[in-house]
């Protein structure tokens, strides 16, 4: 690729690292050394870069894998057809977020519609959600109904199916080589610069030009560092003004002395993809106060701005109670939600509210809360919280089965061997064949109600019988599927556990 200057690919830098950079601030490089010449996606790139759709970073670097963010994409396709500005009101995407004006051009048009009046401009961006962008932009420029035959290996969701044919007939999107589309897989930078050059190249084709290469601009010899490389210190544009110390920390630094502020949803059933995401304000902040070199002037210092994202994020409570168990808050700030700034008395239901997980209280206890249906779960210690994740859970003779290495993966007071076959707690060592309902306990045999099972590798045992044996409690909460595994004793509430 060769060095070219832009205009305006700098203000598209959101698409590629969640912020705003200034227009014209210094010349794009499109010679990027991890994009070799014979990667698939390394004209695309090229042909987005020139047309000051993409840029990378001023070391040179693209980060062709870095994933991207619904948020992100939307802005990505808002900017290559030059969509003109709008108005949205997701709960989600305040004015004061950087990508407010990109995702408020897209919603104008009708590319993102949100559900229950959010967007969840954060979450990772899937195939599936990018057919769907990407159709309703290509027919907001012209007529591109025609639909292709589909013959994956997989299911398509119901809400991307007709979309995906679309955009299969017109190659915009392709399926993977196993035969599969892969409609959940997360895209990432190379991918989705792919895509949308492919619908800027048919929509040319067939006389629509929405974005063309902007006029060439004059560099800036005596400013190397480029406002959308999140690694460069901050200069104020007027030498007299003085930078707050914040403003040249790094990410880590900030992290170093104000906290996690990272907040875990699970957003299984509810989000494209599902599972268990996290989302770290502080680097949303970072990113945004590095979108300009005086966009520090307009932002919150990063206490006020940690404030009130934490007041946006309360609303939160409504989709916990219309959805749980398959959306819920596993953790926000290093805390368990119900023990976090996030929740208020009466945020949820009576029900959820008794049942929903709070830290121990003591140290070396920990609470394991498994979701049948789903393979991640919470790991709830005294002064920590993580994910864990188990292959999938299954019912053996009305016996529910987990996988025993997955389980306490998270738990650093249980050893398990390799093998899985081995597990010690607390001065008890358990010993499991499998095939047999016979266990060894501290030397002593004693015989389960139903088989230890092998599948694929993975130890199974019938996970309440197998805890009381290592000296774990458990309960169980049959209308949210949920199995807890605790160090300590958990209250029973009647019709509701078991």
């Amino acid at each position: 690729m060769k060095k070219k200057s832009f205009v305006g690919a700098l203000a598209f830098a959101t698409f590629l690292t969640g912020v705003i950079p200034a227009v014209g601030a210094s010349a794009a490089n499109t010679d990027f050394r991890d994009v070799p010449k014979n990667s698939y996606a390394y004209s695309d790139i090229e042909n987005l870069v020139e047309r000051g759709v993409i840029t990378g970073y001023s070391n040179g670097t693209f980060h062709p894998d870095a994933k991207v963010t619904r948020g992100q994409f939307a802005g990505m396709v808002a900017r290559a057809l030059k969509l003109p500005k709008g108005t949205s009101h997701f709960k989600d995407v305040p004015k004061s977020k950087a990508l407010y004006d990109e995702i408020s051009r897209a919603a104008s048009a009708g590319i993102v519609k949100g559900t229950g009046g959010k967007f969840n401009p954060d979450l990772p961006v899937t195939r599936a959600d990018m057919a769907v962008m990407l159709d309703r932009a290509m027919n907001l420029k012209g007529n591109f109904k025609e639909k292709g035959n589909l013959k994956f290996k997989d299911k398509i969701p119901p809400y991307a199916l007709e979309s995906v044919k679309r955009m299969v007939h017109y190659g915009i999107i392709k399926g993977k080589t196993n035969g599969t589309f892969a409609p959940s897989e997360k895209a990432d930078r190379a991918s989705s610069s792919v895509l949308v050059s492919r619908v800027l190249q048919v929509l040319e084709k067939n006389g629509t030009k929405p974005s063309n290469p902007g006029s060439p601009s004059t560099p800036s010899p005596t400013n190397p560092t480029k406002p959308s490389d999140p690694t460069g210190p901050s200069t104020p544009s007027n030498p007299s003004d003085t930078v707050p110390d914040y403003v040249n920390m790094s990410l880590a630094q900030l992290h170093e002395k104000y906290g996690d502020w990272t907040i875990v949803r699970r957003v299984d059933g509810v989000a494209p993809g599902g599972g268990v995401v996290a989302e770290d304000l502080l680097k949303d902040y970072y990113n945004e106060l590095h979108q300009s070199k005086d966009a520090y002037k307009s932002i919150p210092d990063p206490e006020t701005y940690l404030k009130n994202r934490t007041e946006n994020l309360k609303p939160e409570k409504t989709l916990i109670s219309a959805h749980y168990p398959d959306y819920e808050v596993i953790s926000f700030n290093g805390k368990a939600y119900k023990d976090s700034e996030l929740w208020m008395d009466g945020a949820v239901d009576k029900v959820t509210d008794v049942v929903l997980p709070t830290q121990p209280k003591e140290e070396n206890q920990y609470l394991i809360d498994l979701h049948i249906p789903y393979t991640q779960f919470g790991v709830y210690g005294h002064d920590t919280v993580t994910v864990g994740q188990v292959q999938p859970t299954y019912t053996e003779s009305g016996v529910i089965m987990v996988d025993v290495k997955g389980l306490f993966a998270q738990v650093p007071t249980v050893q398990v061997s390799n093998d899985g076959q081995t597990v010690q707690y607390n001065g008890t060592t358990i010993q499991l064949t499998p095939g047999s309902n016979e266990i060894t306990v501290n030397g002593e045999t004693k015989t389960l109600s139903v088989n230890v099972e092998t599948k694929n590798g993975t130890i199974y045992v019938p996970g309440r019988e197998f805890a009381s044996e290592l000296g774990w409690y458990t309960r169980y909460i049959p209308i949210f599927k949920r199995l807890e595994f605790s160090t300590y004793s958990l209250p029973q509430y009647e019709g509701l556990t078991e």
